[in-house]
């Protein structure tokens, strides 16, 4: 799925909020407010005049703790024991139904979902979800997809929706893609994860700046997420669209975006491209590969340095597609100049029908987990906490750490997208395969404690 290249992370970034009491709102003891302050007022005054009269002082006084003291760490004590259950429940699916069937293309379908209750479902847009899809006739486990919201995460009204698209485009052999394709009726009850993902601008109303998104085939569902709640809710910022596909017969959501393209003319670029085009297409022509990509954005001038280059904006890149297309992206971007804190990425891994290795320890065992966070602006400094934790057989790093309360950075949760990824520097552990490790990663150590298990005490490393 994603390895987003700076994103914050909500569920790490975004701490307890706690409103502090005034001086005046403190009671004491005795029930006044200010009899405590009066108290300690005069406490510290006797024991500045006996200090001048040579009266010798205690090495340590003992003091009662202030209520707003006790009150501060119960707040911290709730803080840390909702943080678990929050966090772990983000790993326990929850039913939608299905409430609309909507063919795309003849490979691809849109299923609009929503809570049984009606309830709101909040999402950033860019972000995905991961169904629990039960396609096994002989009754098996159901197999894990994640697929990207294509929808505004507001409605007209700039209220949370209750519901959300996601859109599937058939893979040759894949059994997921196929199922959803020819056997999803409205009516149908899924098991989803989510809310994640970091592919996300977070939209706002007080931000100016220019979205350059780069898409290729199914790369479009996030990507048309962003551009839809960016026109929405950023009346300053401009966003240019440039989208690959094999034919004009391909392109998930023509219409779609046509339409916005026409509504928000003075806003939103369109430029699509085709590699198979027909005899009268006026769009771009060939694959987005580096060459293509590097003639297109010259031509709209949108890399550093282009004579005539666009508007004053600051520039965001968001790329999602086909490896190749993205691997191009990104070397084009570079090459030009392009900052690497401006380039995000959504990376879809294919994860088949993964396969639990055996070997896990069936005893409880010990795991240290070391986080390093970003302290200062800019990344100077480094924060670091160390944990003591206990994995219990058949748990995960990820929900024995989440379990303690622990704030562990992590997305799709089985192995898709190396949000979670850690340094295993001690002891061992076995993964589901196929997951999204390169062989480069593997041999540096790196491990997914999303679907990593121990086989004994470990020590690991996350920077988050």
């Amino acid at each position: 799925m994603s390895t987003p290249q700076a994103s914050p992370n909500p569920l790490v970034s975004a701490p307890l909020e706690s409103k502090p009491l005034s001086l005046a709102s403190q009671p004491s003891a005795d029930g006044s407010p200010l009899a405590a302050r009066w108290a300690g007022l005069r406490r510290d005054l006797r024991m500045f005049l006996d200090g001048l009269a040579g009266v010798p002082q205690p090495t340590f006084s003992v003091r009662q703790p202030r209520q707003a003291d006790r009150q501060r760490a119960q707040n911290q004590a709730a803080a840390k024991a909702t943080l678990a259950p929050s966090a772990v429940g983000l790993l326990k699916p929850r039913p939608l139904v299905v409430r609309q069937v909507l063919r795309e293309t003849a490979s691809a379908v849109t299923l609009v979902l929503a809570d049984p209750t009606g309830a709101s479902l909040e999402f950033a847009a860019g972000q995905f979800f991961t169904l629990l899809v039960p396609c096994d006739p002989a009754g098996g486990p159901p197999l894990r997809r994640a697929y990207s919201a294509c929808t505004s995460p507001l409605d007209a009204d700039g209220q949370p929706v209750t519901t959300v698209a996601i859109t599937c485009k058939r893979v040759a052999g894949g059994i997921v893609s196929n199922y959803l394709n020819d056997h999803i009726a409205v009516g149908d009850v899924l098991s989803v994860l989510g809310p994640s993902g970091h592919f996300a601008p977070y939209p706002s109303a007080d931000k100016r700046r220019h979205l350059v998104l780069i898409g290729g085939g199914s790369g479009i569902t996030p990507l048309l997420s962003i551009l839809r709640a960016t026109l929405q809710s950023e009346p300053g910022s401009q966003i240019t669209l440039i989208y690959g596909n094999r034919s004009a017969g391909d392109i998930l959501f023509h219409s779609a975006l046509n339409e916005l393209a026409a509504q928000h003319a003075q806003r939103l670029q369109l430029r699509l491209v085709l590699d198979e085009p027909p005899p009268a297409w006026t769009g771009g022509q060939g694959l987005l590969d580096a060459r293509n990509l590097q003639i297109e954005l010259r031509a709209l001038s949108l890399l550093p340095g282009t004579v005539g280059e666009g508007s004053a904006l600051p520039r965001e890149y968001y790329l999602c597609g086909p490896a190749p297309m993205m691997t191009a992206a990104r070397l084009v971007l570079q090459d030009a100049g392009v900052a690497d804190a401006q380039i995000w990425e959504e990376r879809f891994a294919s994860l088949h029908d993964p396969v639990t290795v055996g070997g896990a320890a069936t005893t409880p065992v010990a795991m240290q987990l070391q986080l390093r966070r970003l302290g200062a602006a800019g990344g100077v400094q480094t924060a670091v906490s160390d944990h003591a934790l206990v994995v219990k057989p058949g748990e995960t790093l990820l929900e024995a750490g989440l379990a303690a309360g622990v704030a562990m950075p992590f997305s799709c949760a089985m192995g898709g997208c190396g949000a979670c990824k850690g340094h295993l520097t001690q002891g061992e552990v076995v993964m589901s395969e196929p997951n999204c490790l390169s062989s480069a990663e593997r041999a540096a150590g790196c491990v997914l404690p999303c679907i990593a298990r121990p086989t004994g005490a470990v020590h690991v490393e996350i920077e988050s």
